[in-house]
């Protein structure tokens, strides 16, 4: 089934606040950074998300030409824009598949991206810049890190 809409949005808030003997403490913020890219459904509308357990020692190859999305269709991308992950109970690392890797896209070079236990990211692209999806170019593996198995959520938003 085909995204009638997605969004990709990140968001840090802060307020900063010092005690002052005497007086009221001096507050600042209040205030945030967003970055938010709303896609057009009719280029970008394919989706994928799962929740999934990677023991010690152990990795997940996510095939972006080749996942079921929610209700049980074929997700077959050929542009990536947006990638969402959190990291419960362990740590990962997040890059390009070993063979057929879509490197690139969010880690340069041979580089990964690591999630500390508790940690999460999510990475927007304008559709107009997104990864390039192909035979060749096509796998985003996450790996378990340190000594305790990692249970990842991720969500992979494309065309």
């Amino acid at each position: 089934m085909a995204l009638t809409s997605s969004q990709a949005t990140g968001t840090l808030q802060w307020i900063f606040s010092k005690s002052n003997t005497g007086f009221a403490a001096t507050k600042q913020g209040a205030d945030q950074l967003i970055g938010s890219i709303t896609y057009d459904s009719t280029t970008i509308n394919k989706g994928y998300g799962k929740t999934q357990t990677i023991a010690v020692g152990a990795n997940q190859d996510f095939d972006l030409t080749a996942l079921t999305d929610f209700v049980g269709d074929g997700v077959n991308m050929n542009k990536a824009v947006a990638f969402m992950i959190t990291a419960t109970g362990g740590a990962c690392k997040v890059k390009a598949g070993a063979t057929n890797g879509l490197s690139g896209w969010f880690v340069q070079d041979s580089g990964s991206l690591y999630i500390p236990a508790g940690g999460f990211a999510v990475i927007g692209w304008p559709a107009a810049v997104g990864a390039t999806v192909s035979g060749s170019a096509k796998v985003i593996n996450i790996a378990q890190s340190g000594a305790t198995a990692v249970t990842v959520s991720v969500v992979f938003i494309g065309g």
